[in-house]
């Protein structure tokens, strides 16, 4: 009697430590169980349900320790796997030529080959671009916007974020500047989404948090508005 009890209790135990480490889990429970019979453990088992009573019991236990192993083991994170992963957002100071900071020459590099880069456009072909007009959205600009036909590839490499226009920076935070604006940030927040990315870069001041500027000297409350409105994108 004793030796009959504990082959049930080795065989419950083993089969509930062979669900909780299994990674198969769709298979977890008949893979196990094909485990178990290959070895002594696997006699004791059946023995004990020699009784056919026993068996619809170890059954229906086998069935709840299975559920409570899947409770017990936490979810990937939602975004693991799928295009809506979070991927970090930042700033990026400009130090010079041919180093970090440096859009024109950190594009070429591999190591940045999944980073989406956020240039300083103006407002003409910023539009011009997102009206589908190639030979004047897709020129090469001054300072970071030299990156702006990388933006016409299948796959983005640069996205546009209008400073000025009329080559002239912004002068105040305005309902239409601010839609501009808005519009741009939701291009790469859309961008994001694809899943194409593992990070986004974008100049930044190198004495404040706002917005870097070269070329263009937009207001302080449109660098800001810009700037805050990219940042926000790591909370979405």
């Amino acid at each position: 009697m004793g030796s009959w009890i504990g082959g049930g209790v080795g065989c419950v135990l083993s089969t509930y430590l062979c669900l909780k480490h299994s990674r198969w889990k769709p298979l977890r429970l008949s893979s196990c169980l094909v485990l178990l019979s290959s070895t002594r453990i696997g006699d004791s088992c059946l023995e004990f349900f020699y009784d056919s009573a026993v068996l619809e019991l170890f059954l229906v236990t086998l069935a709840l320790m299975n559920i409570f192993v899947s409770l017990e083991r936490p979810a990937p994170p939602s975004g693991a796997f799928r295009g809506d992963r979070k991927i970090p957002v930042r700033g990026s100071v400009y130090c010079g030529p041919h180093t970090y900071g440096d859009f024109s020459w950190m594009i070429q590099q591999p190591e940045f080959a999944k980073t989406l880069f956020v240039f300083n456009d103006n407002e003409e072909q910023f539009y011009a671009f997102q009206n589908g007009d190639r030979s004047f959205g897709c020129l090469r600009g001054g300072g970071n916007a030299a990156i702006r036909p990388y933006q016409c590839r299948d796959v983005p490499l640069a996205v546009g974020i209008p400073t000025g226009s009329c080559g002239k920076g912004y002068e105040a935070l305005n309902d239409r500047i601010r839609e501009i604006i808005d519009q741009a940030v939701a291009r790469v927040g859309a961008l994001i989404k694809s899943g194409d990315y593992e990070c986004v870069v974008f100049s930044q001041d190198p004495n404040k948090p706002t917005l870097g500027t070269g070329i263009f000297n937009p207001s302080d409350d449109v660098k800001h508005y810009i700037y805050t409105s990219l940042m926000a994108l790591n909370s979405v």
